[in-house]
């Protein structure tokens, strides 16, 4: 049986990573209703269409960019890691769970950020974010 602390650290990682997804599809279904909405005034169903299709180009575009970037930014913090530089590391990855585009990238920076404490010696830290990214599915 889980303790209190190891449940609300597990549920505290979850929601973080989850609410930023929702508020993230809520930003994109938003700025597809005003491309649509303003594509459908001014020039009609063709319009729209490629209002719609452009829309979908950009955001591919843009989250594609901004995920490679964060994985750069990860194999960053990992040479770093192989360095010994472990505060610098840590710094990079809390940094980057903050910012994760998709959940899956954010427990893998919840990993690497464990990996990071554990190498310094800050064992409650890291047996907290170890339990919370294996845990993630529950």
């Amino acid at each position: 049986m889980k303790d209190r602390e190891e449940q609300s650290s597990v549920a505290a990682h979850y929601r973080v990573g989850w609410a930023r997804t929702w508020l993230h599809l809520l930003w994109i279904l938003a700025l597809y209703a005003v491309v649509s909405a303003l594509a459908l005034m001014w020039g009609g169903a063709g319009a729209h269409m490629l209002g719609s299709f452009a829309f979908v180009v950009i955001y591919l575009f843009w989250f594609l960019r901004r995920t490679r970037r964060q994985t750069l930014q990860n194999m960053d913090g990992v040479r770093r890691l192989a360095a010994g530089e472990y505060a610098a590391a840590a710094a990079i990855f809390e940094d980057l769970c903050h910012r994760a585009l998709h959940p899956v990238l954010h427990w893998v920076f919840v990993h690497n950020r464990a990996s990071a404490y554990l190498v310094m010696g800050q064992f409650d830290e890291a047996l907290g974010l170890f339990h919370s990214a294996l845990n993630a599915s529950e």
